[in-house]
């Protein structure tokens, strides 16, 4: 990331209409607080779909706010799905959204290739099924996507 420019700068105060949102990037161009930013800026944001391609072992990107994200999440935050969710990272991710996200109804981990499918996804529900959850009725879902 450039220090010198505000990845999000440019990016609306405000999108009052957003209710999906679907965000594709690598761990080095996004960092947990730029994500907290978009979702405050969507008060009415219902649906989350991250698409992580790498992970970064640069953990400056993993630093959190934690008051301000308890204020950001919240109630309309109902369903975030992760594709092709593997390692610690996406983990990190998945137990930070369960632990704050108190109106979350679904959180969807999928695949679209069938090994990977059954190598993950019981070990994956496994792993954060055991996180803390603001949300006592949230589902944990796998899915094979064809």
């Amino acid at each position: 990331m450039d220090a010198a420019r505000d990845p999000i700068k440019d990016f609306p105060t405000s999108l009052p209409n957003l209710k999906k949102l679907e965000i594709t990037t690598t761990l080095d161009a996004f960092t947990l607080n730029v994500i907290i930013r978009i979702i405050k800026c969507s008060p009415i944001l219902e649906s989350l779909h991250l698409i992580i391609q790498e992970e970064s072992s640069k953990p400056e990107y993993w630093a959190l706010h934690e008051v301000e994200t308890r204020e950001i999440l919240t109630r309309h935050l109902k369903r975030v799905e992760f594709h092709e969710f593997d390692g610690q990272k996406h983990k990190l991710v998945a137990r930070w959204l369960l632990e704050f996200a108190n109106g979350l109804e679904e959180m969807v981990f999928s695949w679209r290739n069938e090994v990977k499918y059954h190598e993950k996804s019981t070990e994956t529900i496994n792993q954060v099924s055991k996180a803390y959850k603001a949300s006592s009725t949230v589902k944990l879902i796998t899915l094979l996507k064809y």
